[in-house]
């Protein structure tokens, strides 16, 4: 009896997530994918990722990724932009704790991530860089 409640409960929840998937892969307008692209790219700018960010940089610009990922719907560009937030959270957490070395390493994965998202929005990886 259990089991068949427990059976019940799971299939509403996975028809629920289903339902509000569905929503999220909504095709962006080229001017919308161009203005979340755009917007992505200049808060990415503040990074300093054309070296190694300090960490100060790093985690303002990874915290600011917590706002401006939902709206990434393309899925080459929030997956480049997840990753960049990993990748910045990590460099914050290495300067934090003086590995440098670590942090230059993960700021050079970052760099990788932006040139994905570079791509993917069609703009120059300058954009993205400050540059």
């Amino acid at each position: 009896m259990r089991t068949m409640s427990v059976r019940r409960t799971a299939a509403a929840l996975a028809a629920g997530t289903l339902v509000l998937l569905a929503g999220c892969g909504t095709t962006l307008t080229p001017q919308e994918m161009a203005q979340a692209c755009s917007g992505f790219a200049a808060e990415v700018s503040k990074a300093g990722l054309a070296g190694t960010p300090t960490q100060a940089q790093a985690r303002s610009v990874a915290d600011a990724l917590d706002g401006i990922l939902p709206g990434l719907r393309d899925p080459r560009v929030h997956d480049a932009g997840v990753a960049l937030h990993t990748h910045l959270h990590g460099v914050d957490t290495a300067l934090g704790k003086g590995d440098t070395a670590k942090a230059a390493d993960l700021a050079a994965r970052a760099r990788e991530d932006v040139a994905k998202a570079a791509q993917a929005c069609g703009i120059p990886q300058s954009a993205f860089l400050g540059g």
